[in-house]
């Protein structure tokens, strides 16, 4: 079943030198599925001293910048679309985020034809394809998306999301992790994997690390609300109590 969920400014990225990524994505509805935890088991972070604090923040903006400002080797990889292909493409994606899916579809159709199709195009064929409901177009989709540019970490993502909906939760790790190395400042793909390690594989400690890399990419986006700050702060809190308890009943 797919869920409709709005696209935060935070994971906004660029394909080809401009924001472009649709407002309204299709996400699956696995990604939907929260981790639990338990409100009487808050993180003491909170009761820390001013110094402490500070001294975490501080590490958390310089784990945020060496992530954002790694290799995007997706950008160094892109083809380049003429002025009219992108005037085109734009129009798709206005049309996408308006609703308008089936003008969409047709605006962006001759961008599809020829041997040399741009990996953006592929992914919002794959978005088109998954409002409708064919998903398995729009895994091609994103396989196609792969072939014009393997470092496509936003179709990377997509089939991360896509494969663990079919439940083959390693091919969707694989895909996670190759996001990750197409470009490790995509925070997307921490949230995602995160989610995946934490409820499906049961994997907390990698859980912790996707968490902890999303929290820090988000925390320093002003237009982030303070509300989704806290509740990955308590997602981490809960996936540490949940390791140490594990590794205390291996221990006994």
């Amino acid at each position: 079943m797919l869920t409709v969920i709005k696209f935060t400014e935070t994971c906004r990225r660029y394909w080809s030198g401009f924001f472009i990524i649709p407002i309204y994505i299709l996400m699956l509805s696995g990604c939907s599925v929260m981790p639990s935890f338990n409100e009487s088991t808050e993180p003491e972070v909170a009761q820390s001293s001013e110094t402490q604090e500070t001294l975490s923040m501080s590490s958390q903006d310089m784990l945020a910048n060496a992530l954002l400002e790694a290799e995007n080797r997706y950008v160094l990889a892109k083809r380049t679309m003429t002025v009219e292909q992108t005037e085109q493409f734009e129009n798709a994606i206005r049309l996408f985020n308006s609703g308008n899916v089936d003008d969409a579809s047709e605006a962006l159709a001759p961008l599809l034809t020829g041997n040399n199709v741009s990996s953006a195009v592929w992914v919002l064929n794959g978005d088109i394809a998954l409002n409708a409901g064919n998903t398995k177009q729009a895994v091609s989709d994103f396989h196609n998306a792969l072939g014009a540019n393997p470092f496509n970490y936003f179709a990377l993502n997509r089939l991360g999301m896509l494969y663990r909906e079919k439940g083959q939760f390693t091919t969707a790790s694989n895909y996670y992790k190759q996001a990750v190395a197409a470009w490790p400042g995509f925070a997307n793909t921490y949230y995602n994997a995160g989610i995946l390690h934490d409820l499906y594989l049961g994997e907390k400690q990698t859980a912790i690390a996707m968490y902890e890399n999303y929290l820090a990419l988000i925390a320093v986006d002003v237009a982030t609300p303070e509300k989704e700050i806290r509740t990955i702060e308590r997602w981490i809190a809960d996936a540490k109590r949940k390791f140490s308890s594990n590794n205390d009943l291996k221990e006994q």
